[in-house]
């Protein structure tokens, strides 16, 4: 399976899809910015796999009405 094309790029993450089509796919990686000046030279290890599993938890719980009325 291939990934669908990227729409925006970012300093951080990237986002692919087909522009007015859902889903949109967020791809986070390890790298960091510093108010918003741009990507760091270095990366934090394991820091995309967290912020993707935060952002599943957010989606999940938002998704649910019963879990935040």
């Amino acid at each position: 399976m291939s990934l669908p094309n990227i729409l925006f790029s970012g300093s951080v993450k990237n986002v692919r899809g087909e522009k007015g089509q859902s889903p949109y796919v967020f791809e986070f990686s390890d790298r960091y910015s510093i108010f918003d000046w741009g990507g760091m030279p270095d990366e934090l290890d394991g820091k995309g796999k967290s912020l993707a599993y935060m952002a599943w938890m957010f989606f999940d719980i938002l998704g649910d009405s019963a879990r935040w009325r």
